[in-house]
Parts: C-alpha cells; sequence; structure tokens
C-alpha cells in the first residue's frame, strides 16, 4: 500500500501489512510469527486497541498498524507485554509514528512515563461512578484527539509564556519601585539635614541666606519630582496588570472558541455518518420491495352454459 495512513482491513490485512512495512523500514518483523493470530492475541492483552466494528466484521486501522509494529519492535528487545500495552495505550497516533524512528526507550524509561501518564485514584474513583457515555461511532477519534491535545498544548505555551513575560515585567516594576523609594528616603533624609545645616549657617552667617534658599527650594522640587515619578510607576504598574488580565481573558476566550469550532467539527461529521446510514438503510428498503416476488393474476375461466336435450 503506497500510503498506509488510509489503510483499513482484517486481522490478516493488518498483519501483512506490518510485515510489508517492516521489512520497508528494517524493523524486526518475523512473517513465520506475525499473522492474524498474533494480532487477536495482542488485542486481547491491550497491546493493541480494540477494532472498530463495521456490523459483524473486525476493522483495523493505521492507529493499529503502528502499534503493532511498536508492539514487535519492543518485543524483540525484551520488553513485557504489560509495559508495551501501557505504552501502546498511552501514546498518541503521531507519538508512535515518531517513536519507529527513534531508538527504543530503556525499561526506566518506559516505567517512568507509565506512572506519570496514570490518574490519580480520586479521579479514577470519580471516572468509574459516572454513568457510561452513549456509544458513538468512531470517525478517526485518533486524529480529533491528536488536533484536540496539539491546540491544548499551544495555548498552555502561549499562556506560560505570557505569565512569564507578565512576571518579569512586575519584577522589573517592584525593582525600580524600591530604587525610587530608597533615593525618595536618601533625599529626605538629605533635606533634613542640609536644613539643619542651612539653620545654622544662617544663624552663624547671614550672608549665604540667599544661597541656602536656593539650595532648599531645588531640593524640595526634586523632592516633587520623586513623588510625581512614584507616582507615575504606580499608575504604570497598574495598566500593566490590567493589560495582562485583558491578555490572559482574551486567551481563554480563543481557546474556548476553538473547543467549540471542534466540537461542532466533530458533532457535523457524525451527522453527516448518521444520515448517509439511514439513506442506506432506505435504499436498501427500497430494493427488497423491487425484489419481491409479483401477486398472480386470476386465471380462472367462466362455466360453460350447458343446453338442455331436445324434446
Amino acid at each position: 500500500m503506497d500510503d498506509p495512513q488510509n489503510f483499513s482491513g482484517n486481522a490478516a490485512d493488518l498483519s501483512a501489512l506490518a510485515i510489508e512495512r517492516g521489512r520497508a523500514c528494517g524493523l524486526p518483523v518475523d512473517p513465520d510469527k506475525t499473522n492474524e493470530r498474533l494480532v487477536r492475541y495482542y488485542v486481547a492483552e491491550g497491546v493493541v486497541d480494540r477494532p472498530d466494528r463495521v456490523g459483524r466484521d473486525a476493522t483495523y486501522g493505521y492507529r493499529h498498524l503502528l502499534q503493532l509494529l511498536t508492539a514487535l519492535r519492543m518485543a524483540q528487545a525484551g520488553i513485557s507485554l504489560a509495559v508495551i500495552a501501557e505504552h501502546n495505550r498511552s501514546a498518541l497516533t503521531r507519538a508512535l509514528e515518531e517513536g519507529l524512528d527513534k531508538p527504543l526507550p530503556t525499561q526506566a524509561e518506559l516505567l517512568v512515563g507509565s506512572f506519570m501518564s496514570r490518574k490519580p485514584s480520586g479521579a479514577r474513583s470519580a471516572a468509574a461512578s459516572a454513568p457510561a457515555p452513549v456509544a458513538r461511532p468512531s470517525l478517526a477519534l485518533p486524529d480529533v484527539l491528536d488536533e484536540v491535545h496539539r491546540f491544548k498544548a499551544e495555548v498552555i505555551s502561549a499562556m506560560g509564556a505570557l505569565r512569564h513575560e507578565g512576571a518579569s515585567t512586575l519584577q522589573a516594576l517592584r525593582v525600580l519601585n524600591e530604587r525610587v523609594e530608597h533615593l525618595n528616603t536618601w533625599i529626605s533624609n538629605s533635606m533634613v539635614s542640609n536644613v539643619e545645616v542651612s539653620r545654622d549657617a544662617i544663624q552663624s552667617d547671614r550672608q549665604h541666606q540667599l544661597e541656602l534658599s536656593k539650595a532648599l527650594h531645588s531640593l524640595e522640587s526634586m523632592h516633587h519630582k520623586t513623588a510625581d515619578l512614584t507616582a507615575g510607576l504606580s499608575a504604570a504598574l497598574a495598566h500593566s496588570r490590567k493589560h495582562l488580565d485583558s491578555a490572559m481573558a482574551d486567551m481563554a476566550g480563543r481557546m474556548q472558541q476553538g473547543l467549540r469550532s471542534l466540537e461542532d467539527l466533530v458533532l457535523s461529521r457524525f451527522a453527516e455518518l448518521e444520515a448517509r446510514r439511514a439513506n442506506d438503510v432506505a435504499a436498501l428498503r427500497a430494493l427488497i420491495e423491487d425484489l419481491k416476488p409479483a401477486e398472480p393474476e386470476s386465471t380462472a375461466t367462466p362455466p360453460e352454459t350447458i343446453n338442455p336435450p331436445a324434446r
């Protein structure tokens, strides 16, 4: 098959394609042991996801192919089926595809990844007590989940960068505010000291009174400028906080809009599939009506009239 991503078939088709792709990629796939019996065994052990059901037929897809190739490769390396099953069940389709081109993870790395992917006991009990969801036909579900996780990761990354930038700005403003307060304290202390010196100088020498008055005026002006600078910095800090809150609210709105659009897309695809199924059922019923035998027409002839014998 030229494009294995469009693969759809039974267990025998899956094993045959796994042998073909394993040879093409140089993976350790044994043709004698890779068959539909092995596929069903891996499904029973949880190494490969359960197939989709189309009527009574079990249908496998591209994700099942990646799980089978990964399981064969990891089993060849001596990794237990329980660890392989945990890895294949929690990994995304894109991660399984990229993992075929990378070195195998160690047993310790697989155990750590399995531990990190487990849910807390409280979440498990809540999930167990929740009512079972209504079963819906699977329509490219791994790809939909992959897009949702990718969109979520992008949103989280953008929010983290925004928070980091906001935290850096707030830290810089705090440092600057501390420096301004330190300068203000120093100026206040200097003013007190200078006023005392000026008073002593005025009392000792009247000739320097005008110069000291000018110095006092300059110090007072500097004090007012420092107060204005402090007020400006406080306003800038408030504006920055308001801007950060607005950006966070906008980012949350975009994320909600994206999730709603994704939900509408999935529901529309499910509705389209249901409409197609209804059309197929109607067409099948019409075909059954056309194939019913026609009722035979009445072929009875009226009885002949018997003339009485002549006298």
